[in-house]
């Protein structure tokens, strides 16, 4: 993964770096109102990868990326490329500079590693010094969208109960 990463450094050359892939519209959660949905690919990146680039220099290399991933995708899901309406690019530089994370950082933080085994669970939660109030964000829980995803669901279960205590 993190060789990949380095891919981004150049422009395309035919090999793409490791990626996953998210198709939003899979789980029916009735939020889609029949639109367009929402698929991101997701992979490692380097601030340093952007950081020396000129903005004009930048845009164009995101669009080679661009191109060289909705090929890719095109070619293992045929139809993919012509169904595409709206496409964006965000890298390690973006995040810097839209969310002032440092280094590019995705969350925004550094987290520190566990105290403790993984295995012994996560040591964070959605419950706060405040009564009633309760995070429901990656910062609750292990990051990223799961993270959020659980801890929201975490956050209301335990409102829930603290509701029918009252």
């Amino acid at each position: 993964m993190s060789e990949g990463a380095r891919l981004l450094s150049g422009n395309p050359e035919g090999k793409l770096p490791s990626h996953g892939i998210a198709n939003f519209s899979a789980i029916d959660s009735g939020l889609g109102g029949g639109g367009p949905a929402l698929v991101s690919v997701v992979g490692l990146d380097r601030f340093d990868n952007w950081a020396a680039l000129a903005p004009r220099d930048e845009k164009d290399r995101r669009e080679r990326w661009l191109d060289a991933f909705q090929a890719a995708l095109d070619h293992d899901y045929p139809g993919f490329g012509a169904a595409v309406s709206e496409r964006l690019f965000l890298n390690a530089r973006s995040m810097h500079n839209f969310l002032n994370t440092p280094g590019g950082a995705v969350y925004g933080f550094a987290p520190l590693p566990f105290e403790r085994g993984i295995w012994a669970g996560v040591p964070r939660s959605p419950k706060t010094p405040i009564p009633g109030v309760y995070l429901a964000s990656s910062f609750a829980e292990s990051g990223g969208f799961t993270g959020a995803m659980k801890s929201g669901a975490d956050a209301a279960r335990m409102a829930m109960n603290e509701r029918a205590h009252r």
